[in-house]
């Protein structure tokens, strides 16, 4: 019996970013998602001013008609 060949594209499992990519191209481990790093003190305090209602600018004219439009509808 002779052994068998491998074609020439043959490329052996490999370890690339945590993610496992078989000899056919097939990702392993690619559908977990790292959690985010935690933000920053300065991050926090500008998502914080971002989110406060004092400091959101009020919507154009053509916004809140069209909102009320929408909801009416």
């Amino acid at each position: 019996m002779s052994t068998p060949t491998f074609p020439e594209a043959y490329r052996p499992p490999r370890v690339v970013n945590g993610r496992l990519i078989t000899c056919r191209l097939v990702e392993i481990g690619c559908a977990h998602e790292l959690r985010p790093p935690a933000l920053s003190r300065d991050a926090e305090a500008i998502q914080g001013a971002l989110l406060e209602p004092r400091t959101a600018r009020p919507l154009p004219l053509i916004n809140r008609i069209a909102g009320a439009v929408w909801r009416w509808c």
